[in-house]
């Protein structure tokens, strides 16, 4: 079974100052995704490349809706820069082995399909 998470790319300086100012001013904020498991998201991956090469690729597609279909939807927004884990076990049970963590360089999004498209490498 594969296992795919995410993290956010770290915050600029800027940013930084922006969330602390939200949180002391007790505004609405979001905290920035860390190790977040978006494997039910993914609808297709492929990996590729191997260890003899200078980069490997992971490739993947997540579904995405709009609230006005589905409010109970989760939305992600996975940005450039942030970086993919994909790990693999064989049970439910046994401890997961990282397999690929690369950053993401390319993100595309297809409103027929309801899909965006990803490319990370390693």
């Amino acid at each position: 079974m594969l296992i795919c998470k995410y993290t956010d790319p770290p915050l600029t300086q800027k940013e930084q100052q922006e969330l602390q100012q939200k949180k002391n001013n007790n505004e609405p904020y979001t905290e920035p995704l860390s190790d977040f498991d978006i494997t039910n998201f993914v609808t297709k991956w492929t990996w590729s490349g191997d260890s003899e090469q200078a980069a490997r690729k992971l490739e993947f597609e997540i579904v995405y809706n709009t609230v006005n279909k589905d409010s109970a939807f989760t939305a992600l927004n996975l940005k450039v820069g942030g970086f993919v884990y994909l790990s693999y076990a064989e049970t439910d049970e046994s401890e997961p082995i990282e397999i690929f963590e690369g950053r993401i360089f390319y993100r595309k999004r297809n409103s027929n399909t309801f899909t965006f498209s990803f490319t990370a490498y390693d």
